[in-house]
């Protein structure tokens, strides 16, 4: 079944279920198409729904652009969750506001057990565009480090992640990197001296990264996307993509200049709180939204 298919026969659910609806939020990009067809003359005329579009993908690739020119028309507005993501789709949607994503703050941060074999980790699926194969070969330049990679593997993805295990099993990386699956951040992150985020595209707005804000983990991330824009001006570490000497050195600077990372975790969890406190960014998310 293919996806011009799926959209057609989508298309024709959503006329029917929103028969009544005030307000239609679209939280696919790749839902676009079908809201397209069920709506081909919505921006041309008035009356309807409010058909918002919740846009948690930069739009980047050929394939994204594509399918994004399909559905636009249909757009009253688009809500991105960070700046760069809502320049992505602004070539395609007449309204765009930004509205960035937040995560509940604990009342304190995490207390880093102590440990004489320092250990990151990563907290995303397993994908290539993730960069974990990157982060392998940064920790390969760091011989004393430990890696936890924490996540399941993406639909489709098992052969990278074979891939990423024959390297790990290497005589440079053996025993010092550990596949975690799923697990519960509470449980990894006092285990962990920083988060990295390694992607080698741009996230539009990586809870993962947030969430280590919150708890006072510090970050290092790649120089693009809403990484980016969560650590700038002193909150994180960013380092240039694909570049795993640059990801090896940011990571080094995190381990061994506490000053300068206690300044980080402060900053970051800081910003956290003023900027992204689920508490305060749900309603208003909920209020753009509708």
């Amino acid at each position: 079944m293919g996806l011009p298919f799926l959209w057609f026969f989508s298309a024709k659910e959503i006329r029917k279920i929103s028969a009544d609806a005030d307000t239609i939020i679209v939280n696919s990009t790749f839902a676009l198409p079908a809201v397209g067809l069920a709506f081909p003359m919505h921006g041309r005329k008035r009356g309807g729904p409010v058909i918002s579009w919740l846009v948690h993908d930069t739009i980047t690739s050929l394939k994204q652009r594509v399918v994004a020119k399909l559905g636009a028309h249909s757009i009253t507005r688009a809500v991105a969750v960070s700046e760069v993501t809502a320049a992505s789709v602004r070539p395609f949607v007449g309204t765009v506001l930004v509205q960035p994503n937040g995560v509940e703050v604990p009342s304190e941060v995490v207390a880093v057990k102590h440990s004489q074999v320092p250990t990151i980790g990563i907290l995303a699926v397993i994908t290539g565009w993730k960069g974990h194969d990157v982060l392998l070969e940064a920790v390969a330049l760091l011989p004393d480090v430990h890696l936890d990679i924490a996540g399941e593997v993406f639909a489709g993805s098992e052969d990278f992640e074979a891939a990423l295990r024959e390297r790990a099993s290497q005589p440079d990386l053996q025993g010092r990197v550990h596949f975690l699956g799923h697990v519960n951040k509470q449980d990894v992150f006092p285990q962990w001296k920083a988060l990295i985020s390694a992607s080698t595209s741009p996230e539009a707005g990586p809870l993962g990264v947030l969430e280590a804000m919150a708890y006072g983990v510090p970050v290092v991330a790649t120089n693009h996307g809403g990484a980016a824009e969560y650590l700038r001006d002193g909150a994180g570490i960013l380092v240039t993509p694909s570049d795993p000497q640059d990801l090896a050195d940011g990571i080094r600077r995190i381990l061994e200049n506490p000053e300068q990372t206690a300044q980080i975790i402060a900053v970051a969890r800081e910003r956290i709180i003023e900027k992204h406190n689920l508490v305060h960014t749900r309603e208003r998310m909920l209020e753009v939204l509708s």
